[in-house]
């Protein structure tokens, strides 16, 4: 049985010590491509595994690391509160002249 970190970080480490030290990104990217062994291209999972050895590995050469965006978890009743909250902000600023789209709306006086 294969195992997938291991062929993946053993081709990696090939490519880099076929590299020049002062290879720039895209050539990195190159190398890596070409390098990418037939297992690890035939199914998702090997998929997976190459592109996250391989973005650990570029990594360290330019691109900033891959972050996940903080997504916030709430409850359906403290979604139901948000926007009750938010309408009733909405209704607030529309009783002061405000529309939540556009502009403030026109005074009536003249000026």
């Amino acid at each position: 049985m294969i195992d997938w970190q291991k062929t993946a970080s053993s081709a990696i480490g090939e490519v880099h010590r076929n590299l020049p030290t002062d290879a720039d990104l895209a050539t990195r990217k190159k190398a890596l491509r070409a390098a990418r062994p037939w297992e690890l291209g035939s199914t998702s999972w090997g998929r997976k595994v190459w592109a996250k050895h391989s973005r650990k590995y570029l990594e360290k050469f330019g691109p900033p690391p891959i972050k996940a965006n903080a997504v916030e978890q709430l409850s359906p009743l403290e979604r139901a509160k948000r926007a009750t909250e938010e309408h009733q902000l909405k209704l607030r600023l529309s009783g002061l002249g405000y529309q939540m789209d556009r502009a403030p709306a026109a005074s009536k006086g003249g000026a």
